[in-house]
């Protein structure tokens, strides 16, 4: 089986897409799996297998829908994946990235967000819930497992400062409260379909915009919430909509 061209994987589209999905995977035998698996599932896209991120970087031009770097029990905190996916996005800065992570804690998937990963894919998934993930990714979209808006509601219930769990957990969630009142109520619209994963294309055909007004208001948005990029405010997003739903229930 040739590493650098493994198959072709599907994309949704009915023509043959020559863009490439390019995987990045250190073991050998790990890799050739993953790739077998994507190619016995899709069929419309070649698939090309590197070891490293350096290795992408190093690839031809050839035209690339997709990363997707499995970093195993890797840290997205660590100085390898740090450094890697800095490269990457400096080398392929408008092409989706996914991470293959055997991690799920919210603090290595706030680092990822924030690095400009946009899918953050836990390898406790099932086959076709990854595969999924993957082709939305691949799509545009952005995925954040939801285990790390849980997980990350929970952690504010610690103490912290001397307060106690529910005085910083109240704080927190006022502090981010406001900067979503800052929102128009176009902006919320847009945040509410970028929670969602959904592309600028879609956002802008759902909202009757244009494509070139959808970035107008992400870029504003970032600003308002101090995100770093679309994907921390889907996340932010996902925050905020789950301490709202838990203040509503504390009254019900």
């Amino acid at each position: 089986m040739n590493e650098t061209a493994l198959g072709q994987i599907e994309n949704g589209r009915d023509d043959f897409d020559d863009r490439v999905t390019l995987l990045i995977e250190p073991r050998s035998l790990t890799r050739q799996c993953l790739a077998a698996w994507l190619e016995q599932c899709e069929q419309r896209t070649q698939i090309h297998t590197v070891a490293s991120p350096q290795g992408a970087i190093e690839q031809d031009d050839c035209p690339v829908a997709l990363l997707i770097w499995c970093i195993g029990a890797l840290s997205a905190s660590s100085d390898i994946v740090m450094s890697g996916v800095r490269q990457l996005r400096e080398r392929f800065s408008e092409v989706p990235l996914a991470l293959l992570a055997d991690r799920e804690g919210p603090a290595d998937i706030r680092t990822a967000i924030r690095l400009g990963v946009t899918g953050y894919v836990p390898t406790s998934l099932d086959r076709d819930e990854a595969l999924e993930v993957l082709k939305f990714v691949r799509a545009g979209g952005t995925y954040v497992p939801a285990s790390a808006v849980v997980d990350s509601h929970e952690e504010e219930l610690e103490s912290e400062n001397g307060q106690s769990p529910y005085e910083h957990a109240n704080s927190q969630a006022i502090d981010q409260a406001r900067m979503f009142e800052g929102l128009t109520p176009r902006e919320v619209d847009v945040v509410d379909r970028l929670r969602q994963g959904k592309p600028n294309k879609v956002i802008a055909h759902e909202l009757d915009i244009s494509e070139s007004t959808v970035k107008v208001f992400v870029h504003r948005i970032l600003n308002k919430l101090g995100a770093v990029n679309r994907t921390e405010v889907a996340y932010l997003a996902q925050q905020q909509a789950r301490q709202a739903d838990s203040r509503l229930k504390r009254f019900v």
